[in-house]
């Protein structure tokens, strides 16, 4: 699978298994089963990217942008809650961009209720590195060692969980 893009095999695997009314029944930790609702925005226009890429001079990973191609954003696995992971529209990006971000770094998404957020690293990207992802807490950066398509293979197969979290939990 080493440089196929996979992102879009990802979203049709998760729709299909959506009940007739977008949701699905998913367990997380300690026994939560909840039911889990979904929304996929509109795609976004090449020019939307285009114009986007202009005024930032961020990079875009190839596999992010088939993502915005497919939905300019959504909402995932939300519980009754309001704990999600949401994934910014193009517009979102730009808005959650603020000061004390590095120039480079530009947040897509965030757990939501959490106010943690997912960042990728322009200059990453542009230097061709495949490992380009971090989480944003706390105002410290931790490298989730992934690109996108993985981590969103990851998200879906994890039920909205934040997997990458996984080993800093400890049996004691």
């Amino acid at each position: 699978m080493e440089g196929e893009d996979y992102v879009n095999l990802t979203l049709e695997g998760l729709k299909q298994r959506l009940s007739s009314h977008g949701t699905l029944i998913c367990q997380a930790n300690r026994g939560y089963v909840f039911e889990a609702s979904f929304e996929f925005y509109e795609p976004a226009s090449q020019d939307r990217i285009d114009s986007f890429l202009k005024s930032t001079n961020w990079i875009i990973p190839a596999d992010y942008r088939s993502f915005l191609e497919i939905h300019n954003g959504a909402k995932l696995f939300e519980d009754s809650f309001g704990t999600s992971f949401k994934l910014f529209s193009l517009a979102e990006i730009q808005a959650y961009h603020t000061d004390y971000m590095p120039d480079d770094c530009y947040a897509i998404g965030m757990q939501a209720g959490m106010g943690t957020l997912l960042m990728i690293d322009s200059t990453a990207v542009r230097n061709g590195s495949e490992e380009y992802l971090s989480w944003f807490e706390a105002g410290e950066f931790h490298p989730v060692k992934s690109n996108f398509q993985l981590w969103f293979d990851r998200l879906v197969m994890a039920q909205g969980t934040v997997y990458w979290g996984w080993n800093i939990f400890q049996n004691r």
